[in-house]
């Protein structure tokens, strides 16, 4: 499975979102950000179900586990209900523009607070080290943390 993040493409642009070896699953097409979900070619239909969403996530079944992909642009404040309530087991993985000390940031944001919240009322785990480094390479603004958490 790959979740990318502000793929840059619009609407109508799928051909741009080809990757060899993967099916694409569900995107959210802009200009300047965008969601892409993909399975590897080799994983049986039956497995894969499109799960709905909302306008900052894409998310799938493959056999009993759903995967958010989460984008949330840096203009956009969480809300309590920007991300769907989970059901076991759920991953939310991306890039939710919240900077925390936690995570290796060296600065904090509102955004980091709510986002912590709401993983602590719905007992989630976040999957990162934050001696590991970046996780994302930008040639804009360096590295940046993508983050994964888990119920």
């Amino acid at each position: 499975m790959l979740a990318l993040q502000e793929t840059h493409i619009p609407d109508g642009e799928t051909r741009r979102l080809k990757i060899p070896g993967f099916r694409l699953i569900d995107y959210i097409g802009h200009p300047k950000h965008g969601l892409a979900t993909y399975v590897n070619h080799k994983v049986e239909d039956r497995l894969v179900n499109h799960v709905t969403g909302n306008e900052h996530t894409v998310a799938i079944r493959l056999d009993n586990l759903i995967i958010y992909n989460v984008y949330k642009p840096p203009s956009t404040n969480w809300s309590h209900y920007m991300l769907p309530t989970p059901q076991c087991p759920t991953v939310y993985v991306g890039d939710f523009n919240s900077h925390s000390t936690n995570w290796g940031y060296t600065t904090e944001n509102e955004d980091e607070e709510r986002l912590c919240n709401w993983a602590t009322l719905n007992r989630l785990h976040l999957l990162y080290d934050a001696k590991q480094g970046g996780t994302f390479v930008s040639g804009r603004w360096g590295t940046a943390k993508l983050l994964t958490f888990v119920l």
